[in-house]
């Protein structure tokens, strides 16, 4: 199992540079990244079109991004300076695409040393408000991913404001479900929820709220609710935590980087190590 993200980037470089298609790069932000991985022998980048400085990226630049990574010519495909909607509404394109878009996800980790062990916290980009089903669709990526980094029967904290299921708290219900569906085998890996932070990060305290829970306190993956908990739980984890995060994006046929504003340059990295790690887990 992959304990840290040093493991990960030592893992990943000896398996190959891999081809990294960027439509049009043009800020330092950017170049400083494609430097960088390929320095450390993670990439060979693509760059794929041109644009001047002040115009926005075209779709057209895009789509022959995503036409190369649909025709196997790259390995890897990032957002790079392209709007996050505008990538997203190619790499999703009904003809020409390769992904669907109730399809996708995003998994933001981050290490817990006190445990040496990763932490996975999922929606935290993509799904503004999912229903119950697109909630199935986000889990079964997270448990996907847990997978690649050898964690073969994931804890799964289904997060909620309560510990108990309220009819006024739709998050409560969604969690129960999901809860019961692991419980009949519907779903992969060990599931609880409802749970707040509080009872889902530590046994003990869910024990001194009157809860038994698996999951408490070995919580592989955090489902959160929707994506204002999910994209303000991963900015305080990176700009007040002063957390290290990685991501990645999961529901695409080929793995696709995002350029999160909330991830580091070193986080970036990271990203482009967790998707060469996704290739490899599929050879």
């Amino acid at each position: 199992m992959v304990r840290n993200f040093e493991q990960i980037l030592e893992k990943v470089k000896g398996q190959g540079r891999k081809k990294l298609a960027v439509p049009a790069p043009r800020s330092r932000r950017v170049f400083q990244l494609l430097e960088e991985a390929q320095r450390t022998g993670l990439i060979n980048p693509v760059m794929v079109g041109e644009g001047g400085e002040d115009q926005p990226i075209g779709a057209d630049v895009i789509a022959e991004a995503v036409t190369m990574a649909r025709n196997g010519e790259i390995d890897m495909l990032f957002q790079g300076d392209a709007e996050l909607k505008d990538f997203i509404d190619v790499v999703t394109a009904k003809e020409d695409g390769i992904a669907e878009k109730d399809s996708l996800s995003y998994i933001s980790i981050f290490e817990l040393p006190s445990e040496d062990r990763l932490v996975m916290l999922t929606d935290t980009l993509i799904q503004s408000f999912p229903d119950i089903k697109q909630k199935v669709r986000i889990l079964d990526n997270a448990i996907d991913f847990a997978g690649v980094l050898g964690i073969e029967n994931p804890k799964i904290a289904v997060l909620s404001s309560v510990e108990l299921v309220n009819f006024r708290v739709p998050s409560s219900v969604d969690a129960a479900v999901l809860s019961k569906m692991s419980e009949r085998r519907q779903l992969k890996g060990i599931i609880d929820g409802p749970l707040d932070i509080d009872c889902a990060s530590s046994g003990e305290r869910a024990r001194r709220k009157g809860l038994e829970s698996p999951v408490a306190g070995h919580a592989d993956i955090y489902l959160l609710p929707d994506i204002e908990a999910g994209y303000s739980t991963a900015e305080v984890l990176a700009f007040l935590g002063r957390t290290t995060l990685a991501g990645t994006l999961m529901g695409t046929e080929v793995p696709v980087i995002l350029n999160c504003r909330f991830e580091s340059l070193y986080s970036l990295l990271l990203d482009i190590a967790l998707a060469s790690l996704r290739l490899h887990s599929r050879a």
